[in-house]
């Protein structure tokens, strides 16, 4: 999304682009980034994890038709290959720390994404990652990375889903894995980044009421549970930095209407975070008091965070862990639906 910085109004919000991870549903966060960047609703900083890094990465560099065209050609074992005995024995006695072989989706990575092309793009770019060695989890934007080789690895890192894909170490250090095991949908990394205006997609399965019948529904069923975790931690940390704005002295303008999402830079684009229904307001915690004390250390602005959030109209969106063009491409068409029929475009 090509929209130079120069040109922005420099009182304009700082907007991000958060795309959370989903394995085979990210590509509705492709048919959703495609209809922003046609209704030139450009953004600032596009941030994710999982397979929202990967998605964030192909937008971040202007590349929305190799992105579409990718999602429409890969199958499953474009990314992954099931084990083989051999390697089934070296995960048992320890030699290899994931069951499946990941190394098409790094091919696919080596021929999508490009450093040069993210470090020259208007649009910022972060992914998040967490080390299991120390429980760390950071998010590595284009600014600090130097090579494509550590873009790769990053990427690669992000996207290793605990037990099925191998983790990375990143710069020869760690045991980096897939982002979404602490932040599935990123929103406070984005608010670390000074992002004010943030639309989060949020791509959830089906409400299921069936036990899972094997070791890969079971381990998918877990990683859901993760990620709807994960959501909802990131909606209350809005709330939190809202109430510190407000509880400091910085919040000057507290109407809104926390719509569902809005495409145009009015006024009512001072709306509240959107939060889940029938949800608690969450108590004010010293991390909360913490945040915003370092903010005022760096000379920063704190400013109130309006959050938006973009999900399915229909709920049947895919697989974790299986891919296919025909899913994937009805999915691309339903991301792109649902912001033209619920977002109002830039005049």
């Amino acid at each position: 999304m090509s929209d130079p910085q120069s040109k922005r109004d420099p009182s304009a919000p700082v907007r991000a682009l958060v795309l959370s991870g989903g394995g085979g549903r990210g590509a509705y966060e492709a048919g959703v980034a495609r209809a922003c960047a046609e209704r030139n609703f450009h953004f600032d900083w596009v941030i994710g994890t999982s397979i929202g890094a990967l998605n964030a990465a192909l937008v971040a560099q202007n590349d929305m038709d190799l992105l579409l065209e990718m999602w429409r050609k890969i199958r499953t074992s474009d990314v992954y290959k099931l084990p083989d005995p051999g390697r089934l024995r070296r995960v048992i006695f320890g030699q290899q720390l994931g069951f499946l072989d990941n190394s098409p989706l790094e091919n696919l990575l080596r021929q999508c994404v490009s450093l040069e092309k993210l470090k020259a793009a208007a649009t910022r770019v972060g992914f998040v990652s967490t080390d299991l060695c120390n429980l760390q989890t950071r998010i590595f934007t284009s600014d600090e990375i130097d090579t494509q080789d550590e873009l790769i690895d990053i990427l690669m890192a992000s996207s290793a889903i605990p037990l099925f894909f191998p983790p990375r170490q990143l710069k020869g250090e760690g045991c980096w894995m897939d982002g979404g095991l602490v932040r599935n949908t990123p929103i406070q990394a984005a608010i670390q980044l000074g992002a004010t205006e943030i639309y989060a997609v949020l791509v959830e399965p089906n409400q299921v009421d069936t036990c899972p019948t094997s070791i890969m529904q079971v381990v998918s069923r877990v990683m859901e549970i993760v990620f709807d975790h994960s959501a909802r931690s990131g909606i209350a940390h809005v709330n939190q930095h809202n109430r510190m704005v407000e509880l400091g002295g910085l919040f000057t303008n507290g109407n809104g209407n926390g719509n569902y999402c809005l495409i145009d830079d009015k006024e009512q684009l001072n709306g509240t975070a959107v939060v889940p229904p029938n949800s608690k307001e969450d108590l004010i915690t010293k991390s909360a008091f913490e945040f915003v004390d370092l903010s005022k250390k760096k000379g920063l602005e704190t400013k109130r965070v309006s959050l938006f959030i973009v999900t399915p109209a229909r709920q049947n969106v895919g697989s974790l862990l299986e891919i296919d063009p025909v899913i994937s491409s009805w999915l691309l068409t339903l991301g792109y639906d649902d912001i033209v029929r619920k977002c109002v475009a830039v005049a």
